[in-house]
């Protein structure tokens, strides 16, 4: 699994989230579990407007999804599917989305 990864859901959730984003560190692969956060299409929210702080907004082939970081969870990695996108490039956004969740202002 790789970090800011976007992985197909095959949990329980899948129909809402279908996607989700891993968080951790490759360091910490050697765990039966990855902390991932849930990914939800945009159009689904019916026009409500995530704070882009908490929950950023990323492209997906052409869809747009947001990350919903104060969703996270660990989840065992058998719940994670094939790979559809690497978000790598949105890894400074990922990460402050986590850090201002966290931490605040």
């Amino acid at each position: 699994m790789e970090q800011f990864c976007a992985y197909e859901n095959c949990g329980r959730g899948k129909h809402l989230y279908p996607l989700l984003i891993n968080l951790q560190h490759p360091v910490a692969n050697i765990l039966k579990h990855v902390l991932v956060a849930p990914a939800v299409e945009l159009q689904r929210l019916d026009g409500i407007e995530p704070p882009a702080k908490i929950c950023p907004l990323i492209a997906i082939g052409s869809k747009t999804f947001v990350v919903m970081t104060h969703m996270m969870s660990g989840i065992p990695e058998k719940e994670l599917g094939e790979r559809v996108a690497d978000l790598s490039v949105e890894r400074a956004r990922l990460r402050d989305a986590i850090d201002f969740l966290i931490n605040g202002y």
